[in-house]
């Protein structure tokens, strides 16, 4: 199983956690979620964002998730 912690930023106290059976549907699900932040955040420059601007942005993503392999909880 795994744990996926996405901050929304360094000093988030209350980051989004997923638990995810594969890791296929943990990336897929990562994935998802930058794209979504990469596109709140390019909607709010006054232009449209360069090439560099969005791969800083998603760079920044990516360090705010955090993905770890648990044991499964039986309930």
């Amino acid at each position: 199983m795994w744990k996926v912690t996405y901050a929304i930023d360094y000093l988030d106290t209350n980051p989004t956690v997923e638990f995810f059976d594969d890791f296929d549907y943990a990336s897929c699900w990562i994935q998802e979620e930058i794209h979504k932040r990469l596109m709140l955040n390019a909607s709010t420059f006054s232009k449209c964002p360069s090439e560099q601007e969005l791969q800083d942005l998603e760079e920044i993503e990516y360090s705010l998730v955090r993905i770890e392999e648990v044991e499964k909880v039986n309930a």
